[in-house]
């Protein structure tokens, strides 16, 4: 019985001590497969993951911005904020110069997404536009990210009227 116990406490605490990341264990599939989207946690589904990352392939080719998908179970105790703009710079998203990276993150844990965006973007997707895409579309389930994913990289195509997207409110 003691086994047993040892045994499950072990699981246990190996399940939670790997499924916090830092900004140097999250692989960048950029660079190992070429995909947009990092997910060592497997939080979205692969038919999303396959359908997000056309788009974003399709985006890339059409308008030239770099958009990296991040989702991870756990950042830990790391502001959200900081951890996002560190995982921005580390992996270089977006063009020298041009600075038109966008790094969506979603943390688990922390029941969030997080749109961060370069220099280059604000003017595109200011942040109160971030927060109100993030905003509109929360719902209790994270595979609602998909629709966050789907609608941020609306905007992007819609570059000189992003409030214009359906079924926003002001």
């Amino acid at each position: 019985m003691r086994y047993i116990l040892l045994s499950v406490l072990f699981l246990v605490c190996a399940h939670s001590w790997g499924a916090t990341y830092t900004i140097e264990s999250i692989p960048d599939q950029r660079l190992v497969n070429g995909s947009h989207i990092s997910d060592p946690d497997a939080i979205l589904d692969d038919d999303s993951k396959a359908a997000i990352d056309r788009r974003l392939i399709d985006l890339e080719a059409l308008d030239g911005v770099q958009i990296a998908v991040v989702a991870v179970e756990s950042i830990g105790d790391a502001d959200l904020v900081s951890f996002a703009q560190d995982l921005f710079v580390q992996w270089k998203i977006g063009h020298r110069g041009r600075d038109d990276g966008l790094l969506i993150l979603l943390v688990k844990d922390k029941r969030t997404v997080r749109l961060h965006t370069g220099y280059g973007l604000e003017g595109v997707l200011p942040d109160v536009v971030c927060s109100r895409i993030i905003r509109d579309r929360k719902s209790t389930r994270l595979n609602s990210s998909h629709l966050v994913i789907s609608y941020a990289v609306f905007c992007l195509k819609k570059k000189n009227r992003p409030e214009s997207a359906p079924g926003t409110s002001p």
